[in-house]
């Protein structure tokens, strides 16, 4: 029976609950335009910070059903839900598209008109991409992968010493990676070298780019990169 991840709790297998409809909007656009006086059309500052759009934050919602649940049996799964998720972060992911995942604050919801039947709605307050769940620093696995449109990337413990080149393939957005370094290295990419500390860091100003983008390390020591992958 297909359902949803809300962290490490499934919904049908762990709750009992038919997953009946879900909505998942796409995020609205912050767009920003200027009129100017004597022209016809406006000045586009949408992309100006990043050089990519940005979006505000979308709600999703998951209508379950409860079959057979008699009021005391709903009480008790209803608590164990609300305790599980609401009011909470989570991870959720669908089993339509066991790949990725999307986070942000549970809401539950739920309602009960006889001995029988009940309904129960979670909905979440969720960023407005969602991730590829196989982290680029994570070990490899091959559950979830799609194998039309999937890129395998295995950027954990990279052993440095002296200098290491390497290609980077970005997902869908241009993306901030986070660096993780047992000691502090050197990284050289787009004609521009910058230093990395020992420890987890970030830095605007290194971008990773959709496609592959090639890097050379430079030091003695292990480098971990991240990138969560942002897709609509």
């Amino acid at each position: 029976m297909l359902g949803i991840k809300i962290g490490d709790k499934h919904t049908w297998r762990d709750w009992g609950l038919r997953l009946e409809s879900y909505t998942i909007p796409m995020p609205e656009p912050q767009t920003k335009t200027i009129e100017v006086p004597g022209m016809s059309s406006v000045l586009d500052l949408t992309e100006v910070l990043t050089g990519t759009v940005p979006y505000k934050r979308r709600t999703l919602s998951f209508a379950f059903s409860c079959k057979d649940f008699s009021y005391e049996k709903w009480h008790a799964v209803y608590t164990e839900i609300a305790n599980a998720c609401h009011g909470q972060r989570r991870r959720i992911v669908l089993d339509t598209d066991p790949g990725y995942y999307y986070e942000g604050r549970c809401t539950v919801s739920s309602t009960k008109d006889n001995n029988v039947l009940s309904d129960i709605t979670i909905t979440v307050d969720a960023e407005p991409f969602k991730h590829e769940l196989a982290a680029t620093t994570a070990p490899w696995q091959w559950d979830g992968f799609n194998f039309l449109t999937g890129v395998i990337r295995d950027y954990g413990s990279i052993a440095v010493s002296g200098s290491k080149t390497l290609t980077l393939v970005g997902f869908s957005r241009r993306e901030v990676p986070t660096f993780t370094c047992s000691a502090a290295i050197q990284i050289t990419l787009g004609g521009k070298t910058y230093s990395l500390p020992a420890g987890e860091s970030q830095n605007s100003d290194i971008l990773i780019s959709p496609g592959e983008t090639p890097v050379t390390l430079t030091g003695t020591g292990t480098v971990s990169i991240l990138l969560k992958g942002d897709y609509l």
